[in-house]
């Protein structure tokens, strides 16, 4: 059973971190900026003096200049929640590769956020969505990819109650018939920034011509035995490709980022080559 690379991890860790989006955060004292007044050391306006306010934020310069007590408003400190929603379905196992890079991006993506003092919150979708905001480290290794309903009916089903504007990062293979616009609809509400990472297995991405195969669907068990002849590939790269694209253009209408990524390559050359150009994360 593939298993996290904690050494990949910290690894990748070391290099970057969390790209945070421009928009204005709310959520718990940190430091990021947010919508509210607050202690942060960025001005944001004055208002006069009311009896109760803090002296210390009491413009002198300004009461000097017009003989009215000015207070300096400073805009609010937030450490944004950020929520791994991680697909537990049966087609993320169809290949060990697949498998460990999905659990080594979560991981991931959990100790970024830990680095930048937000809350991380893992969301594992399986039969059913299970929150879990700590002890990551076990979930994860618990993680079997059985599950026989995919990430969209789940989703739909039991409609989880995510964090409002909080930094939302959904891994998934997305290799199940469903329309991106509603299955995004409710992955991205009251999100501040939405990720899509989409893994493939190099056969996924890449299948070769010429072998016969057992195709199988490893959520409702149904198969079928083909010849992937060259036309049956072209079509399958085709019908891929109009998935890919419909994925990509339902995040960026939300101004989301998304990217498809193969799972033959390492955790620091899939943030170099895919999240680190998607704008996912940012070099440290």
């Amino acid at each position: 059973m593939a298993q996290r690379d904690v050494d990949q991890i910290a690894q990748a860790a070391s290099l970057f971190g969390l790209a945070i989006p421009r928009t204005a955060l709310t959520g718990a004292a940190g430091e990021n900026l947010g919508t509210g007044v607050g202690s942060s050391l960025e001005f944001q306006d004055y208002r006069e003096y009311t009896p109760g306010d803090d002296l210390r934020h009491v413009d002198w310069a300004a009461f000097a200049r017009t003989d009215t007590l000015m207070v300096r408003l400073y805009r609010e400190e937030v450490s944004p929640t950020v929520e791994i929603v991680l697909d537990a379905s049966a087609s993320m196992a169809s290949d060990p590769q697949k498998r460990s890079l999905a659990l080594n991006l979560a991981s991931f993506f959990i100790v970024l956020a830990r680095a930048h003092n937000s809350r991380p919150v893992l969301w594992l979708a399986g039969e059913r969505v299970l929150r879990h905001a700590g002890d990551w480290d076990r979930h994860l290794d618990a993680v079997i990819f059985d599950a026989t309903v995919d990430l969209a009916s789940v989703l739909a089903a039991n409609r989880p109650q995510f964090a409002h504007r909080s930094l939302r990062v959904v891994i998934s293979d997305f290799l199940f018939p469903h329309d991106a616009e509603t299955s995004l609809q409710v992955l991205s509400k009251g999100a501040a920034s939405l990720a899509l990472l989409q893994i493939l297995s190099t056969e996924e991405a890449q299948p070769a011509p010429g072998m016969a195969r057992r195709l199988v669907d490893v959520e409702t068990h149904e198969y079928c035995d083909i010849v992937l002849s060259e036309q049956a590939v072209a079509t399958y790269k085709e019908r891929l490709e109009r998935l890919k694209g419909a994925v990509s253009r339902a995040a960026r209408r939300i101004y989301g980022a998304y990217s498809c990524i193969v799972s033959d390559r390492s955790l620091l050359e899939v943030a170099r080559q895919d999240l680190y150009p998607a704008g996912i994360v940012e070099a440290r």
